[in-house]
């Protein structure tokens, strides 16, 4: 399938994604308000963490692999899929042990929320087999149909009933119908695949191991920002911050499109010609630098006119910090694309430990930054580590490619047109 119709109909994929994400977190902020939205941001970001765990880097080491290696799809998607159900299971009991450490009357919105997002985990999971095929007409239709499903559901439970718990309830009935449809049209597009053995899903654990660690210190990111927040400002500040967060992490959705289409590419290209491999780091840089100034300006920008149009006037609080998301938009935007071309590159280790340094630094930032700025100190403590991670991916990354330089000076002038929108008000 040509570069331009798999970047189209990814894109329609998440075109749906994004506004079935917007509208149903939309619907739900309006309903609760910002303090009871909050808590139940906090506990979604508890569910999300635990599931980090679970996807453990799978679908990333799969579109690799199999760029690599497309004769073998098959055989590497039952081998990741045992893994997965090894380490899913692994989850759920631990959920369970953890339970007496939970508020009683909170314990029940904890599996639920937990249960939607180990369906959604599952569901990309199984996506990856129709990227494996480049199928990506599939995945855009499962998505069209999730972008009904998901506000109509969770939306019209929040409006009959305000309760937190059936709101998790539907969030978890949506996913996981979601993952059914997802799991019926993957055995149509691969053919029967099954687990492999529980021996042969502990050695793809272990092989997958880089990718995991990489994986989860990456994927912590808008998920640790609620316990965060709600440490040093509480429920309040989680439900303004997670407002932003929402429409944030709707436009990384286009990140994961153009990873889906550049990876297994990228990865063909390393083990070709170096010509074949800059001209394809060229495209994967251009790419994602248009996707992340361009949205990121658009909530710079735009986020005081659509972001209380979207969630109300009680979030009225969002819109001083909606430069900074745009800002951390197209610093992680810029990053991400030299981390693409290390994961080409074999080079995981390398960005797992950049990782966890990015990580350090944005913590250490944030324990003197949020208490005194609240909101806008935490966001510029996430922007430090993501500028790390730009830097440090690009001087590993750039060597074996050409034009580097103009894309690393593109980069440096798309960051500068963020800096007088900024205010720490």
């Amino acid at each position: 399938m040509s570069l331009l119709k798999s970047i189209s109909l990814m894109g329609v994929t998440g075109v749906a994604r994004l506004g079935a994400s917007l509208a149903t977190f939309a619907i739900t902020a309006r309903i609760l308000g910002v303090e009871r939205y909050g808590e139940l941001m906090y506990w979604m970001s508890i569910a999300s963490l635990l599931t980090i765990v679970s996807n453990f880097g799978l679908v990333g080491m799969l579109l690799k692999e199999v760029g690599q290696r497309p004769l073998e799809a098959v055989e590497i998607f039952s081998e990741s899929m045992s893994a997965k159900l090894i380490i899913v299971g692994t989850i759920v009991l631990s959920a369970f042990i953890a339970l007496p450490f939970i508020d009683a009357p909170r314990r029940g919105v904890f599996l639920l929320l937990l249960a939607a997002m180990l369906f959604e985990g599952f569901t990309e999971f199984f996506n990856s087999g129709f990227r494996a095929r480049s199928r990506f007409g599939v995945e855009t239709r499962i998505a069209m149909v999730s972008a009904w499903v998901y506000p109509l559901s969770v939306g019209l439970v929040a409006w009959l009933s305000q309760s937190l718990l059936a709101i998790a309830a539907a969030y978890m009935f949506s996913r996981g119908l979601i993952t059914w449809l997802t799991w019926r049209q993957v055995g149509l597009v691969l053919g029967k695949v099954r687990p492999a053995t529980v021996k042969v899903g502990l050695v793809s654990i272990r092989n997958s191991l880089s990718y995991a660690v990489d994986a989860a210190l990456g994927g912590v990111f808008g998920q640790i920002d609620s316990v965060v927040l709600n440490h040093f400002l509480g429920h309040a500040a989680v439900g303004v911050h997670q407002a932003g967060m929402r429409l944030f992490l709707a436009g990384t959705g286009f990140g994961s499109i153009l990873a889906n289409v550049f990876l297994p590419r990228a990865a063909a290209a390393h083990v070709g010609t170096a010509d074949a491999y800059a001209a394809e780091n060229g495209k994967l840089q251009l790419s994602f630098l248009v996707v992340g100034a361009g949205f990121g300006l658009i909530m710079a920008v735009g986020g005081q006119w659509f972001a209380p149009l979207l969630f109300g006037k009680s979030f009225n609080a969002v819109v001083p910090l909606m430069p900074w998301f745009g800002l951390l938009f197209m610093v992680r935007f810029a990053g991400l694309a030299w981390s693409i071309a290390l994961t080409a590159q074999g080079k995981q280790w390398y960005r797992a430990k950049v990782a966890a340094v990015h990580w350090v630094l944005t913590f250490a930032t944030a324990w003197f930054a949020v208490p005194a700025l609240g909101n806008v100190g935490w966001l510029m403590a996430l922007i430090a580590g993501n500028a790390l991670l730009l830097v440090a991916y690009a001087a590993k990354a750039a060597h074996r490619t050409s034009g580097d330089a103009k894309t690393l000076g593109l980069t440096v002038v798309l960051l500068f047109v963020f800096v007088p929108m900024l205010s720490i008000r």
